[in-house]
C-alpha cells in the first residue's frame, strides 16, 4: 500500500506522523550548531623568506626558484603561487581537498629543509604556516590625503596603528603601502682611492653604526 493511500484510510495516523516530523525538525534546528567563523583547515601552506636589502629580481632568482622547485614535487600539490619583492619571497602552495594538510605541511617542511643548501647562506629562516582565515585581516582602511606619502605613513605608522591597536576587539594592526624615509649617500670616488678604501666599506660602517640597520640598503654602480 502506496504512503497517500494511507493517509486516506488513516488521517489520524498521517496527522500524527506528520506532528512528529515537524516536532522532531524544529528541535533538531534549535540545536543546530552556527558558527560565525567556523574553524576550517584550508589545504593551503605558505612559504617566506627575508634576506635583507636584496632586490626582487634576487629573491626571484636566487630565493623563490629554488622553493618553488623543492615543493613542487610533494604529494598532493595543485598548483603553486609566488611573489618576490625586495627583501621578502612569499610561496603559497595549494594541495588538493583530500590532501591532509598537517601531512602536507610536514612534507613542504621536509622539502624546504632539503633544498637549504641550495639557498643563500645569509637568509633568515623560512618561516613555513598554514593558512587560516581566522587569521586573515576582516577590515581594511585606506588613508588618503593631499599631504605627501611619507607624512601619511608617519601618522599611520605612529598614531593609528596605536589608536586602533588599543581597541579590545583587535588583534593586531598590519600595514601595506608604507613610504619609509631613506637616506642617500653620494660617495667621492677621488676621496675614496685616497684613504684606500672601497664603497662596500662606507656601507658596513652605516650598517654598523645605524640604530635600525635591517632597514638599510646600499648599491653601488
Amino acid at each position: 500500500m502506496s504512503l497517500p493511500a494511507l493517509s486516506i484510510r488513516n488521517p489520524v495516523f498521517a496527522v500524527m506522523v506528520s506532528a512528529a516530523m515537524i516536532i522532531f525538525g524544529w528541535l533538531g534546528y534549535q540545536g543546530l550548531g552556527v558558527s560565525q567563523f567556523p574553524e576550517i583547515d584550508f589545504p593551503v601552506v605558505s612559504i617566506a623568506v627575508t634576506r635583507e636589502a636584496a632586490s626582487p629580481d634576487i629573491m626571484d632568482g636566487d630565493i623563490t626558484d629554488v622553493v618553488e622547485d623543492a615543493v613542487a614535487s610533494v604529494e598532493g600539490v595543485d598548483y603553486i603561487m609566488s611573489r618576490s619583492m625586495e627583501g621578502i619571497s612569499l610561496v603559497t602552495v595549494y594541495f588538493r581537498l583530500e590532501r591532509n594538510i598537517d601531512v602536507a605541511m610536514q612534507d613542504v617542511q621536509n622539502a624546504v629543509s632539503a633544498a637549504r643548501r641550495r639557498l643563500p647562506v645569509d637568509i633568515d629562516p623560512p618561516v613555513i604556516t598554514k593558512v587560516n582565515p581566522n587569521n586573515l585581516p576582516v577590515m581594511w582602511l585606506t588613508l588618503s590625503g593631499s599631504a605627501p606619502l611619507h607624512r601619511i605613513s608617519d601618522f599611520a605608522e605612529k598614531e593609528l596603528k596605536q589608536e586602533i591597536a588599543a581597541i579590545a576587539e583587535v588583534g593586531g594592526v598590519q600595514f601595506a603601502g608604507l613610504q619609509a624615509r631613506s637616506i642617500r649617500v653620494w660617495v667621492d670616488r677621488d676621496k675614496l682611492t685616497s684613504f684606500n678604501l672601497a664603497a662596500d666599506d662606507v656601507r658596513q660602517a652605516i650598517l654598523k653604526q645605524h640604530a635600525e640597520a635591517k632597514r638599510w640598503a646600499a648599491y653601488s654602480s
